[in-house]
């Protein structure tokens, strides 16, 4: 069996040479070719010749959520020409493992990628996010306004601890301060998604803030809620659980706003959902399962970023169409 493997050397848990000699142990009758990345461009040119002439049999991506999204850009472009997108397992080793967590897949590293030899398939959908002539995907969660405005405070403090790793400086001072870096993004975890959620709610500014949301069928929403999130599973982060009832299987996805004006009685009604309480009573948590949607903003002057499984899919967008390409992604699960 030929497997590829792809690892982002800088995602959270991922020791290189270490989880190598795992993967090793646990596929040691497999040919396996690695793929070291953590940029779009330079994995797809590496992947895509490999994917479209069937040198691998299965892709083992080793990773968070944001690696996962990577690899998923280049494997929905097998599917656009009509290329049958190979099995997938997944190491979750990043900072945030969402999706991995939804499906209980096993974080020990060597168990995790044992998973690559397995024959149990589970086919999840994937939902295609469209703005100014380009496509985008995405497995999990996604959204606009304060989620999305989380999720760039997120990656910005990421990036500034990744820089702090000064590999190639022969410098003692440099190699230490590099080795703080890397171990401090490792203990802070999925907590720096937390930490940019409370900035972000503090620093939203609602100014020109009004958007348009078209479901089909004539159903239409305008709000200026900037808690406005695309599910394709039940939790992100966790422990925050806006969308109990949605699946990532059944071919529809789940739109979710929340109406309250407040900023206490906002945060009140986040801190209820991460504690798995979703008071729709009052009618101000509105929540859809949909196919298909567009958002759009009504001030030119005020654009949107979308996000999607913790990366930013479109910056300064005033439209995008999202649909769901029913059980499109086939996983392999453990035994």
């Amino acid at each position: 069996m030929k497997i590829g493997v792809v690892l982002n050397p800088h995602s959270g848990r991922i020791q290189v040479e270490s989880l190598k000699t795992q993967i090793q142990e646990a596929l040691y009758r497999c040919e396996i070719k690695y793929y070291l990345t953590e940029h779009k461009e330079q994995l797809e040119s590496l992947l895509l010749p490999d994917l479209i002439h069937q040198k691998i049999n299965t892709l083992l991506i080793c990773g968070g959520d944001g690696t996962i999204n990577l690899c998923l850009q280049t494997l929905m472009k097998l599917r656009e020409s009509h290329i049958a997108i190979p099995e997938i397992a997944i190491i979750p080793s990043g900072t945030a493992n969402d999706l991995a967590s939804e499906l209980k897949l096993n974080s020990n590293f060597k168990m995790a990628a044992r998973a690559a030899l397995s024959e149990k398939i589970k086919k999840i959908d994937v939902i295609e996010v469209q703005a100014d002539n380009k496509k985008q995907y995405m497995l999990t969660n996604g959204g606009v306004g304060i989620a999305a405005l989380t999720a760039e405070y997120a990656n910005q403090f990421k990036t500034s601890l990744k820089k702090t790793n000064f590999c190639n400086d022969p410098s003692e001072i440099k190699q230490l301060l590099g080795q703080i870096g890397q171990k401090t993004l490792k203990q802070v975890g999925h907590h720096i998604y937390s930490m940019a959620f409370m900035y972000s709610i503090g620093s939203w500014c609602p100014k020109n803030w009004k958007i348009q949301i078209d479901m089909g069928n004539e159903n239409q929403l305008i709000t200026t809620s900037p808690y406005i999130l695309i599910n394709n599973q039940p939790r992100m982060g966790k422990s925050f659980e806006p969308a109990p009832h949605t699946r990532h299987n059944d071919g529809t996805f789940n739109l979710w706003i929340s109406e309250m004006k407040k900023v206490r009685e906002s945060f009140s009604n986040i801190m209820d959902i991460r504690k798995g309480i979703l008071n729709t009573n009052h009618g101000l948590n509105k929540s859809f399962e949909i196919q298909n949607c567009t958002i759009q903003s009504l001030n030119p002057s005020r654009k949107i970023n979308f996000f999607g499984d913790g990366e930013i899919l479109f910056k300064d967008i005033l439209t995008t169409n999202i649909k769901i390409h029913k059980q499109t992604l086939p996983l392999l699960m453990p035994s």
